[in-house]
């Protein structure tokens, strides 16, 4: 029987590279999906959308690249399917507020920074975050919110840079 099954070597060379070519078009087809953040984001998102993390990632890649309405969408996602409450969803929140802080609606972002200091309020790059805006939108009280991100500063430069930079507008 066996000599009847056995695969002559043209008929296992033919098998051998059939499937190297089947591989070597599955590997290319991946590489132009890692060939780019957005899209490795994105392909990512597609297969794990129930997941925040994912969502997160895309929302940076995006508003890193200046497409903050998409950035906002992502972020809201990823808001919505984080837990509810923790360090994660807080950040997700000042991230929207970011967003929105680029968008010029600084009312918006006033108001996501507000609601990530409600889950995190020991973190000073939210307050400072907080202190521009209100600052943009003619609140002296980000004067106030200035000095509670240095309080919480723990020795992140970007409070002192981001208070500098108002005091120099001022």
């Amino acid at each position: 029987l066996y000599w009847l099954l056995r695969p002559s070597g043209r008929v296992l060379a033919g098998l051998l590279a059939a499937v190297t070519v089947v591989y070597a078009v599955g590997a290319h087809q991946r590489s132009q999906v890692w060939a780019d953040e957005l899209s490795l984001w994105r392909d990512t998102v597609e297969k794990s959308p129930t997941k925040y993390r994912p969502w997160t990632w895309l929302g940076k890649v995006q508003n890193e690249r200046g497409e903050y309405t998409g950035a906002i969408q992502s972020w809201e996602k990823a808001a919505a399917l984080a837990k509810q409450g923790s360090s994660d969803h807080a950040h997700l929140l000042n991230n929207l507020g970011l967003a929105y802080a680029n968008l010029q609606d600084r009312a918006r972002a006033v108001a996501y920074y507000q609601q990530a200091l409600a889950i995190l309020p020991n973190e000073g790059q939210f307050w400072a975050n907080l202190a521009v805006a209100q600052l943009r939108l003619n609140d002296q009280r980000g004067w106030q919110s200035f000095e509670k991100a240095v309080q919480h500063a723990r020795g992140r430069s970007t409070v002192f840079l981001l208070r500098g930079q108002e005091y120099f507008q001022a």
